[in-house]
């Protein structure tokens, strides 16, 4: 295993065990991103969804739906790409990110 291989996966562990903030109180689970770490491509989301939160995978709601089909158009699969969120965790409500909480 690769030495970028095995930093990732540390960094993965250390976010599904977070609780750095509160937002750990009202998740299932922290999703580190997914896909391939050396794509020249990423997509980056503001915060995971319910379906995300439950599933413990990117963009698997309605959204994902659509994200598939525009990825379908332009012939890209999905592990070709890396996909991440800026928040780790689901935001309770789907309320905006505050940064004062």
């Amino acid at each position: 295993m690769t030495e970028k291989l095995t930093k990732f996966k540390e960094l993965n562990r250390e976010i599904r065990g977070c609780r750095k903030c509160r937002l750990w109180l009202t998740r299932t689970h922290a999703l580190p991103g997914e896909g391939n770490t050396s794509s020249k491509l990423i997509l980056i989301a503001q915060a995971p969804g319910y379906m995300e939160d439950r599933e413990r995978r990117m963009f698997i709601g309605p959204s994902g739906k659509k994200l598939d089909e525009l990825f379908a158009r332009v012939h890209i699969d999905r592990e070709e790409i890396f996909m991440t969120n800026i928040l780790r965790c689901m935001l309770p409500n789907y309320r905006r990110p505050d940064k004062t909480r």
